[in-house]
């Protein structure tokens, strides 16, 4: 096999009992099915809990799944995100949130590193 860079790689071992997977249009093999998962980025999951509206997201939030994350959390008057199993969040998902804290919801269940990309943008006074 050869790389990109024209240099000679090892050529990886095939797995004949694993299906080609489609990814951006070329197919490739993967050694394990879990490494890939289901094709499924993010998952949000909406539910109400005593009047108070709860988005929960897991997975890796990204700008194509903004839109989503919009119509889960709607207008509702009392909104909690659960973010515990959120994995990463790219610029625009991040800024996305950062205005849905702006508006008053509260978050759960944070990680420290989405915590910081939400911290690093500037915000709006909160909506009491």
């Amino acid at each position: 096999m050869v790389s990109a860079a024209g240099a000679r790689t090892p050529d990886r071992p095939k797995c004949p009992d694993e299906p080609p997977i489609a990814m951006a249009g070329r197919q490739v093999r993967s050694g394990h099915r879990l490494a890939i998962g289901s094709g499924v980025d993010c998952r949000i999951q909406v539910r109400d809990d005593d009047g108070v509206r709860v988005v929960t997201i897991a997975g890796r939030l990204m700008t194509d799944h903004v839109p989503a994350l919009l119509m889960a959390c709607g207008q509702a008057p009392a909104l909690r995100l659960d973010l515990r199993d959120v994995l990463s969040v790219d610029p625009i998902a991040a800024d996305a949130l950062r205005r849905i804290w702006d508006g008053g919801a509260q978050f759960t269940g944070v990680p420290p590193y989405i915590q910081l990309k939400l911290d690093s943008i500037a915000s709006k006074p909160r909506r009491p």
